[in-house]
């Protein structure tokens, strides 16, 4: 852990963050790019080859996650983005970095990855469907024994809603807490009765990248044990909500080797992984008019969903 400092921005406090996660490491450090920020902040160290992910808005277990699963993974043959390990070659658990925000101490999770040369093009809905369809095989039947996270989206809803709790949202957050409870006993008995494996938990075109080895899996934040066929859901969700063409989600599925689940199961994958993207936007939306603009036409699909059900959405 480091002193406390007192940057001036949150993008500053989190080029600290990583450059101390750097030092710790035995790598070296130097200016950062700004790679994206919004839940998370990723930053790119080009020497050492690295991208530092700093959860600043999230428990520091959740970073945790991300590198239990990422080792799975690699276990497994599967293409995902690796942890970097240092000096002595150990993966260890993510630098905790604490500073002062005022009279406040904050704590930040700082994960190092290794950067993929991808070339910024979408990953084809086929070549998408196989690996997930390969994620899902080398990882069925896990257990707790193989990786202690479990999916549930539903909890990772109230996760972001408790940490809305104090802005000034009381509203917003309560339709989407009464829409977690609506869906709760349903995604349980679901989530049973399914086989389980490794799920990613947020599987759109921006989740994967298209390097020269092929597709490769990112941001396993929400990743861990639970029904494959929740994994199907951003696709549906792409078709029905943002645009994409239904060929593209036959393409999918023709990748992925099974049909989409039945209606009824179906909807209640549909409606959690929509309650997730919601509470996404609604926890960015201060980042710009878009994002605003985006958190309240995603809210209408909560407060109105006779007048919101075919309502486009854009800002994945």
């Amino acid at each position: 852990m480091t002193e406390p400092t007192s940057p001036t921005d949150r993008v500053g406090a989190a080029a600290d963050a990583a450059e101390a996660a750097l030092a710790a490491s035995g790598l070296p450090t130097e200016a950062p790019e700004v790679v994206r920020v919004g839940t998370s902040v990723l930053l790119r160290y080009r020497t050492p080859g690295v991208l530092a992910r700093v959860d600043d808005r999230v428990p520091f277990e959740r970073a945790c996650r991300q590198v239990d699963v990422a080792r799975l993974l690699e276990a497994r043959d599967v293409p995902a983005i690796r942890v970097v390990a240092g000096d002595d070659g150990v993966v260890g658990s993510p630098h905790r970095f604490e500073w002062w925000d005022g009279a406040v101490r904050r704590v930040a999770a700082v994960s190092l990855w290794r950067w993929e040369d991808a070339s910024g093009e979408p990953v084809e809905a086929e070549a998408l469907g196989r690996l997930v369809r390969r994620l899902h095989d080398a990882t069925a039947g896990v257990d707790a024994s193989d990786l202690e996270w479990e999916l549930d989206p539903l909890a990772a809803v109230d996760e972001q809603l408790d940490a809305l709790a104090s802005a000034d949202q009381t509203a917003d957050v309560a339709v989407m807490h009464s829409a977690v409870a609506a869906l709760r006993p349903r995604w349980t008995a679901l989530a049973a009765r399914l086989p389980q494996v490794v799920v990613h938990g947020d599987l759109h075109v921006d989740n994967v990248l298209r390097t020269p080895a092929g597709p490769v899996l990112v941001d396993l934040e929400l990743a861990g044990r639970g029904p494959g066929a929740y994994d199907l859901a951003p696709q549906v969700v792409a078709v029905r909500r943002y645009g994409a063409p239904p060929s593209a989600l036959e393409s999918f599925l023709e990748g992925y080797g099974a049909p989409l689940p039945d209606g009824g199961d179906l909807e209640v994958l549909v409606a959690c992984y929509e309650l997730w993207v919601t509470v996404w936007a609604v926890a960015n939306r201060t980042l710009d008019e878009a994002h605003e603009a985006e958190a309240e036409r995603r809210l209408r699909r909560w407060r109105t969903p006779s007048t919101a059900a075919d309502e486009r959405w854009t800002l994945r």
